[in-house]
């Protein structure tokens, strides 16, 4: 659970939503890119997650419990881990055979 709150009028509000909807569909094709062992998959994954990353300094306050920033903390680990494995481990070798 958390509370955001954002000093911003409607119009900068829309835009906002719209950056954050662009930035997500480049992240979920990365991830169907990293199933799919693409090699754009590891490029468009890393830079979703940077993306949003960005966004979050522009987001607002956001007050967190403790149980989701537990939650938070544990998926960003599993974000580092994925993208360790895609670009320095024996896995990055199933990403140079695309045809």
């Amino acid at each position: 659970m958390y509370y955001s709150y954002s000093p911003v009028g409607e119009r900068e509000q829309i835009v906002k939503n719209l950056v954050l909807a662009v930035f997500a569909l480049i992240h979920i094709a990365g991830i169907l890119g990293l199933f799919l062992f693409k090699r754009w998959g590891r490029y468009a994954y890393s830079a979703g997650l940077l993306l949003a990353y960005i966004m979050y300094s522009v987001t607002g306050l956001i007050i967190y419990s403790g149980p989701s920033i537990l939650l938070y903390q544990l998926s960003i680990l599993c974000s580092g881990a994925v993208i360790a494995l895609s670009f320095g481990s024996s896995v990055a070798e199933c990403f140079k055979n695309e045809a």
